[in-house]
């Protein structure tokens, strides 16, 4: 009779009366520079094979990886005794035994540890399975240490329109004013041109100070030929982060102030 066909025999373990198997569960402790292991091999009853999976793989899931050569070996036994507890469902528990029930921490070690190790190859998956693009990078403002870039042919031109004097204006605010709080926060603002210039991604951009990371307007298409250095202008727009510097995209809506 084969090892896998159960017969009416006595548990190796607790001395009970019924269909037994043969299973070889290990066990491994790591301490760094040492390694405490032992093993039960021997014709078991199905609660006692239960009992010393869950032991035997609980200690090992939780205590087994602290070492070089238990770190490599630690796999190999978990792998070996879930393979031996599968052997034991299909059996039938003896009528009567005395086997002890396994402990409940290492059958929580065990199921925990048996999910983290199940998901790492899900997630493995997932990943090659992600077919989503990647986010599109930001283009950045590229800031002229000297001089500024000249106005970029074709881009259209928008003239500045007339508006009444923000600081008359409760719900228009200074760019000095605008900070990371303002984030994602639609404002009217205004200031004071120091300086414009375009780059390769927008039409103009528009600085009130020349300290890096300052509050900026920009737009990716029109230009204003009518407006330099000291203009007081204006616009409403969504606050957003542009590489270092917070900003706000005009869109071809730019205002003078009176």
């Amino acid at each position: 009779m084969t090892d896998e066909m159960p017969v009416n025999y006595i548990c190796g373990e607790c001395g009970a009366l019924g269909p037994t198997k043969r299973f070889l569960f290990y066990e491994s402790v790591g301490a760094l520079v040492m390694r405490f292991h032992r093993s039960m091999n021997a014709d078991l009853c199905k609660p006692c094979g239960h009992r010393f999976f869950w032991n035997f793989t609980g200690k090992t899931m939780l205590l087994g990886w602290w070492g070089v050569i238990s770190f490599i070996l630690s796999p190999l036994i978990l792998i070996n005794n879930t393979i031996q507890f599968a052997r034991t469902l299909s059996m039938d528990a003896p009528p009567v035994h005395s086997s002890v029930p396994p402990s409940p921490l290492w059958i929580l070690t065990t199921a925990v540890g048996l999910v983290l190790i199940g998901s790492i190859p899900i997630s493995f998956l997932i990943s090659l399975l992600d077919t989503s693009p990647a986010p599109e990078r930001q283009p950045s403002i590229q800031v002229p240490q000297d001089e500024p870039l000249p106005l970029q042919d074709p881009s259209p031109t928008r003239r500045p329109t007339t508006r009444p004097q923000p600081s008359s204006t409760p719900s228009c605010t200074s760019w000095q004013r605008v900070t990371a709080a303002s984030l994602n926060r639609r404002l009217c603002v205004y200031g004071t041109v120091k300086r414009w210039y375009s780059t390769a991604d927008f039409a103009t951009v528009i600085r009130f100070s020349e300290t890096p990371g300052d509050f900026i307007f920009y737009d990716p298409i029109y230009t204003y030929d009518e407006m330099g250095p000291g203009s007081c202008v204006v616009a409403t727009g969504v606050i957003e982060e542009l590489g270092s510097s917070l900003a706000l995209n005009i869109e071809g809506e730019l205002f003078a102030c009176d």
